[in-house]
């Protein structure tokens, strides 16, 4: 989250506009986009528009939601990046093809990126874990291992970052 206040810092520096009103503008793209992740989510495992539509305008249309869209929060982007998560995650498991492929080291990626925005999402890993355990026995260490460097590219330098700062 505090990458993209520095983003739309940046941006509205460039712009010249009002960095709030620039970050307030950016929540509500990443609020729409994870609404049109939900829809592509729900078609991918129902292939029902209709329920897939009623599942996007449902999460779009939330209260608390939308109440949060009028400050900066960092819930909004974890909202995305989790339903980003999901979707690739899904694109993943629903298409095999995609198992031998860089789509599980980018799902990775985004995992990295969610346990940097909250650190709730740690506990994320141990449901995929008991999901493929349930669904993907034979391919589980594959998976995992690609799916842990994903991970392991984007908090390692975090750490080492951060541990840095604390030894100065």
């Amino acid at each position: 989250f505090p990458m993209l206040i520095a983003l739309s810092h940046k941006l509205a520096s460039l712009a010249n506009l009002e960095q709030y009103r620039l970050l307030i503008y950016i929540q509500y793209l990443l609020h729409l986009t994870a609404s049109f992740f939900i829809l592509l989510i729900y078609l991918h495992w129902f292939q029902k528009p209709k329920i897939a539509l009623f599942a996007s305008i449902l999460y779009s249309s939330y209260p608390l939601g939308l109440y949060l869209l009028k400050q900066p929060n960092s819930e909004v982007i974890f909202n995305f990046l989790l339903a980003f998560f999901v979707l690739l995650f899904t694109l993943t498991l629903k298409n095999k093809k995609y198992l031998k492929g860089y789509l599980i080291y980018f799902s990775g990626l985004i995992l990295g990126l969610l346990f940097l925005t909250r650190y709730l999402a740690i506990y994320l890993p141990i449901f995929i874990l008991i999901f493929l355990l349930i669904y993907y026995r034979s391919d589980i260490l594959k998976m995992a291992s690609k799916m842990l460097i994903g991970m392991l590219i984007v908090i390692l330098p975090w750490q080492i970052y951060s541990g840095n700062l604390t030894e100065n």
